[in-house]
């Protein structure tokens, strides 16, 4: 999963042959060049880690934490409800495990991986977003209604809007997929294969004249 996530680093350092599982402690002779080769190491340090030393190979603690933190999502769990979950979880556990127990670490261990999201607040009836020439404005110029649900004048970083949009930039993401060799070799198929077998018989929309 982690190899997926950041294929284009492995070629380039063999963190496996580094990283002292056993006792999770530092790779001593990783070199992290920049900010990127580091969120890989501390990916793979997690991703190779086993949740305790007796278990099944295929349940590491990155493997466990990803699979809490889909149910939590699912389910709407609240973080201190997950929190006293992970609590629970951990101490029916070997002593020697290494299950993170609170909602904050978890959310921090798959961060390294997660893509940039960017929230642009939305007027209540739709009319305007309020990005680039509209971003500092406190009520929406076609409607007149305030950007606000709730106002805290003292705390501006408390103040709700009243929509959001969660903004996913394309090119990183397209990057990531380039980067994973399986994912690229897919999406570039229909321009290298020759899906014509039979010329009178369409099996493909490239297959269709213009």
């Amino acid at each position: 999963m982690v190899n997926d996530i950041l294929e284009h680093l492995s070629n380039e350092v063999n963190i496996e042959d580094e990283v002292n599982v056993e006792a999770h402690v530092e790779a001593t002779t990783f070199i992290c060049n920049n900010e990127e080769n580091l969120k890989y190491k501390e990916l793979m340090e997690d991703a190779l880690l086993p949740l305790y030393p007796s278990y099944r190979e295929e349940h590491t603690r990155l493997a466990v934490v990803v699979m809490f933190l889909s149910m939590k999502s699912r389910y709407e769990i609240f973080n201190e409800c997950f929190t006293k979950l992970l609590g629970y979880v951990k101490g029916i556990l070997p002593d020697d495990n290494t299950l993170l127990n609170r909602t904050y670490t978890t959310k921090k261990l798959v961060k390294s991986s997660r893509m940039e999201c960017q929230i642009i607040q939305a007027c209540r009836n739709d009319c305007i977003l309020y990005w680039r020439e509209n971003v500092d404005k406190d009520s929406c110029p076609t409607c007149g209604i305030s950007k606000w649900r709730s106002k805290n004048p003292l705390k501006p970083k408390l103040n709700k809007p009243w929509k959001k949009l969660r903004y996913f930039p394309l090119t990183p993401r397209l990057r990531r997929m380039y980067s994973v060799p399986w994912i690229a070799n897919e999406m570039t198929w229909h321009a290298k294969a020759n899906l014509i077998a039979n010329e009178d018989t369409m099996k493909h929309p490239v297959d269709a004249s213009c």
